[in-house]
Order: structure tokens, then sequence, then C-alpha cells
């Protein structure tokens, strides 16, 4: 009765691999979506578009704008006064690279950056054919300035070098193929 059961139980398990092996094909997992939406089809109306830029103003400042904003620019000048232990470096000078108060703001203004790129680059090829070009025109244009004030900031608070330094090790991990 064992030698039956131990039979019928490896029987059983390669014949379930066999037939899951066998529904696994190309057609099988390569399947539109049916209730989601698409970057390809969702641009297609003027206020989609204008909504494209909504997520620059919200998740991409979030660190920046909340507590390195201020230890940067009040607790580190002498400004503001603070018993908070994570930006209480800043009021004697004795932060560095690692802290992760700049870590944050550092990473914040690149998501930005990354998240107009985005922007920039893809928005007018994803477009439907009833998106008015002042609206595209006008969403891209918007997502230029808010880069444009996210290296105003890196520049500010790290330096030129700092961030011409960080773009030229881009470049280069793009030329041989280290990141997309």
């Amino acid at each position: 009765m064992k030698m039956n059961k131990k039979v019928i139980g490896r029987f059983t398990a390669v014949l379930a691999s066999v037939l899951i092996l066998a529904s696994c094909s190309q057609d099988f997992t390569d399947r539109p979506s049916e209730d989601a939406i698409s970057l390809d089809s969702y641009y297609s109306t003027n206020e989609q578009v204008a909504s494209a830029t909504n997520v620059l103003y919200s998740r991409t400042w979030f660190n920046f704008e909340t507590k390195f904003f201020f230890a940067v620019a009040e607790v580190g000048s002498g400004n503001m006064y603070t018993n908070s232990s994570d930006v209480n470096a800043l009021r004697d000078f004795s932060m560095n690279g690692s802290y992760a108060i700049l870590q944050d703001g550092w990473a914040s203004l690149w998501a930005n950056i990354a998240q107009a790129n985005a922007l920039i680059n893809f928005l007018e090829e994803r477009v439907g054919p009833d998106v008015d070009p002042e609206v595209v025109q006008n969403t891209i244009g918007e997502a230029y300035f808010l880069r444009a004030t996210a290296y105003f900031y890196l520049v500010r608070l790290w330096g030129l070098f700092r961030l011409l330094k960080t773009i030229w090790i881009m470049l280069i991990l793009l030329k041989f193929r280290l990141i997309e």
C-alpha cells in the first residue's frame, strides 16, 4: 500500500510539472491588461497630459522639503535651535557624507530630475492624436522648470563640481552599458 502511494505521488508530481510547463508559452504570459491603464493609452486627453506633472510636485520633493531643508537652511545657519538628534550635527558642524539627512535631500533632488527627464523624453511619443500641442509643450516646459529647480538646489548646496562629477560618472556607466 505504501508503495502505491509513493508511485501515485510521484506520478502526480510529474504530471503537474508537465502541465505547468506546457501552459507557460509566450502567448499565455504575454497578454494585454484588460483592467489597467497602460502608458501607451493613458495620455489621450488634454487633462491627462496636464496631470502628468502632478508627480513632480509631491513624492519626489518630500524628503527635500521636510526635515532636510530646515536642517540645512535654518539649523546649519544658526537661525534655528532644535533638540532633534538627527539634525544636531549641523549645529556643531560634525556631519559627514553618510549623514542620513543629507542623503535624503540628495536622493530627493535626483529623483525629481529623473521624473522630469522621463516626462521630457517620452511624453511627446505617448500622447494621443486629440491632445493639443500647446498642452504637451506646456507640460514639458513645466517639467523643464522643475528639473532646473532641482539642479539649482544641487549646485547651491553641493556645488557645481559635485554635480558635474555625478553626471560624468553616469555618462561613463551609460557608455559601457552598466546602467540603463
